[in-house]
């Protein structure tokens, strides 16, 4: 028997195959399948992979549109130069040799 998950949200993330409940099954003689949570043995419609998504409503599938995804930011343009980069070490050294030169004192 097959499930079908879904996630918090109620979107559709795949297929689960269920495990059979031996105590109820004996009971019953006939097979019964545990249904894990956040699932449903109601098969999800047809949809398109690329521009759709399945949600569970609780009660049915629904079929909703996938957001489309935000263009990605651009990376920003560093301005520094290798001489510039040189100069800020320099500086650095510069400033730590100056604090040893005053603790020395």
């Amino acid at each position: 028997m097959i499930a079908y998950s879904y996630d918090n949200n109620g979107h559709y993330i795949g297929e689960y195959t269920c495990q059979r409940d031996p105590i109820k099954s004996k009971k019953k003689g006939e097979n019964y399948y545990l249904l894990p949570a956040d699932a449903t043995f109601e098969k999800p419609p047809e949809y398109d992979l690329e521009t759709e998504i399945p949600v569970w409503n609780g009660e049915t599938w629904t079929v909703e549109m996938l957001p489309d995804e935000p263009e990605p930011e651009p990376e920003p343009e560093l301005s520094l130069s290798v001489e510039d980069i040189t100069l800020d070490m320099l500086a650095d050294h510069e400033e730590r040799l100056c604090m040893l030169e005053l603790t020395t004192l």
